[in-house]
């Protein structure tokens, strides 16, 4: 049994976490891992816009060999976002953030626009089309979001309902 991922402090300024996400198959077991950068230095990296869902369902992904719980919600979006053929670098608040510490978050959450700027492209993910969490962003927005998006070119739409952004 693997041990609770525990994260090192966050202590420089603009300094951000990104993760490796590593998947082979979807059926697959999510193994990832964190690496601290600075936003001044920041690699390539998308970021992720998605619905928590439900905080109390909550799944095990490996996380530098250790075990970290995020939301469900998180968990799909992830696997329907894996690449096969490289691993993956994004930037989740659920997984980059340490959401056990509340001086953490408050830095973190200043940084959220810088983030969001500097992402390569930004993931939006709404849920899958029978899971219960789609229901709360009505068919309205849904529409109006996959309408603007084919304006500008950038969206295809997956073959489980959910909107891919991409450049």
């Amino acid at each position: 049994m693997s041990s609770i991922y525990e994260y090192a402090a966050i202590t420089a300024p603009r300094t951000i976490r990104l993760m490796h996400v590593y998947l082979g198959d979807e059926s697959d077991p999510i193994n990832l891992s964190i690496v601290v950068t600075t936003l001044d230095a920041v690699p390539d990296f998308e970021a992720i816009s998605y619905c928590w869902g439900d905080a109390q369902d909550r799944c095990q992904v490996t996380c530098d060999g250790a075990t970290l719980f995020i939301t469900n919600s998180l968990v799909t979006a992830l696997v329907h976002f894996w690449l096969s053929d490289r691993p993956r670098v994004l930037w989740a608040d659920a997984i980059c953030i340490n959401q056990g510490s509340v001086i953490e978050k408050n830095c973190q959450v200043l940084l959220m626009p810088n983030i969001y700027a500097q992402a390569t492209r930004t993931l939006v993910w709404l849920g899958v089309a029978n899971d219960p969490v789609y229901g709360y962003v009505s068919p309205t927005v849904a529409t109006s979001i996959r309408e603007a998006l084919e304006l500008d070119g950038s969206f295809e739409q997956s073959k489980n309902g959910f909107i891919v952004i991409y450049d």
